[in-house]
């Protein structure tokens, strides 16, 4: 998850070769990140790889979203992270689709696996979501949100859990997505925090959140959307534990997550963007055979689909918006982590492109 510019001319010359042989894709192409610390481009069937960035074994690309003048951005973790050589990082990286090559935004302490991030093009800081081991907390306490210059690299905490606190509580925080119902606001997928379950990792019940960012002050103030222990919210018959990703489609108010041990699911919110009680419905249901250990769903708005990921055969599939049609995009073998939907290969400077994450949580 780390260096400077590499093999930027080779790879940037196989991109233009490859693009130029594919202006005719459909809407919908995905660019996105891999464990090995790749970049990849789905179009229609074929993979590319767009870049790689130099890292140990240790680590894995995780985020990626796009800024204002057309570079991405995006997250390197380092699950547990190693207190003596932390490679937890931010990067930049410039002419993905042309002669691409990387920077440093930040790397190191207070950064401690940051799995997604946004771009704030309000005040031009990139909103990160970092999900350190709890052995982390004595050597620095950040788990939950951290606000970084995209330029300088300084690093505000935003939100920082407090296990003293009662639950519900956004603790274990993943996954983070703008939300349309507010400016400077976003959803947050927090594994545990819905009880105080905390017997095995992870066996506290899952929760989601609006998070209101303060461009000014940097500070991030959580209001609960939905606790997943409470069952007359959800409408399930149990509790669900191990959500880490979220996504929403704002022009039907559905929101969709991934319970990386149950399935895929959605659930509606009304206009305003508040939970509908006992409107969770299970698109999709982990098995023993293809589908197990689930790894994140986002929704693209391109194509209307729900593309997903399966952690055990590092498989990548797409679906439609109310579970059928299900269709196997890549792999096995494809490590997807974060996902940025774009409308075509051509578009030009690829204005106004959609980006999004399909992470999880490095264990």
């Amino acid at each position: 998850m780390n260096r400077m510019h590499t093999n930027a001319l080779a790879a940037g010359v196989a991109v233009i070769a490859a693009m130029a042989g594919s202006a005719g894709a459909a809407v919908g192409n995905i660019v996105y990140t891999t464990g090995n610390m790749g970049i990849k481009y789905y179009n229609n069937g074929a993979i590319s790889t767009l870049y790689n960035i130099p890292a140990s074994a240790s680590e894995g690309l995780g985020g990626i979203d796009r800024g204002p003048n057309g570079e991405f951005y995006v997250t390197a973790g380092q699950y547990p992270v190693d207190l003596n050589n932390n490679k937890s990082a931010i990067y930049r990286v410039d002419n993905l689709f042309t002669v691409p090559s990387h920077s440093v935004v930040k790397q190191g302490f207070p950064l401690a696996n940051p799995t997604t991030l946004k771009y704030n093009f309000n005040n031009n800081k990139l909103l990160t979501v970092q999900s350190p081991q709890s052995e982390y907390n004595p050597v620095n306490p950040v788990r939950g949100l951290v606000s970084v210059d995209a330029v300088t690299g300084n690093v505000v905490t935003s939100f920082n859990q407090n296990n003293s606190n009662p639950p519900p509580q956004p603790f274990t925080a993943n996954d983070i997505v703008n939300s349309p119902y507010a400016a400077n606001q976003y959803l947050v997928a927090c594994n545990n925090g819905g009880d105080s379950d905390f017997s095995f990792p992870d066996s506290s019940a899952s929760t989601l959140w609006k998070f209101d960012y303060d461009t000014g002050t940097e500070i991030s103030t959580p209001t609960l959307l939905v606790n997943f222990a409470d069952l007359v919210a959800t409408g399930l018959g149990s509790k669900l534990s191990f959500v880490r990703t979220v996504d929403i489609k704002p022009s039907t108010n559905e929101v969709f997550f991934v319970d990386a041990k149950t399935g895929v699911y959605k659930a509606q919110l009304d206009g305003s963007g508040n939970w509908i009680n006992g409107s969770v419905q299970l698109l999709l249901a982990q098995d023993n055979t293809d589908f197990v250990h689930l790894g994140g769903a986002k929704w693209n708005p391109y194509t209307d689909k729900l593309v997903f990921t399966v952690e055990s055969s590092k498989a990548f599939y797409q679906m439609n918006t109310d579970g059928s049609g299900l269709e196997l995009l890549a792999g096995p073998g494809e490590d997807v982590f974060g996902v940025y939907f774009i409308p075509s290969p051509g578009a030009a400077g690829l204005a106004g492109l959609a980006g999004l994450m399909i992470t999880r949580r490095r264990r």
